[in-house]
């Protein structure tokens, strides 16, 4: 099953909110054009303890209605160097039933 153009709408909407907080210095999304599933990728105008649950918290509040965060990660958790302040959110609409291995 191929994304949806209202998915793909949903999630760009998401991405204009986010950009009007102001530790989100810039965010885009990538569209893997299957199964619904996007990675947002956020920059945040500064790296500081707390920095990744406030942007976790922020994508969260912001999620489409069907969505949900499937996994993230920081500038830290990939071994990037401290001056880096991109965060990656996978954001998938389908869900993954491990039982039956099958996407809903």
């Amino acid at each position: 099953m191929s994304t949806t153009p209202e998915q793909a709408a949903a999630i760009s909407e998401m991405i204009d909110e986010l950009r009007n907080y102001p530790i989100v210095a810039g965010a885009l999304v990538n569209n893997s054009g299957k199964l619904g599933k996007f990675t947002v990728m956020i920059v945040a105008t500064e790296r500081k303890r707390g920095t990744t649950n406030i942007l976790k918290s922020l994508v969260r509040k912001h999620l489409p209605a069907g969505a949900d965060v499937r996994q993230y990660s920081s500038p830290a958790s990939e071994g990037l160097s401290k001056e880096r302040r991109m965060w990656k959110f996978d954001i998938v609409f389908m869900q993954h039933d491990p039982a039956s291995s099958s996407f809903s």
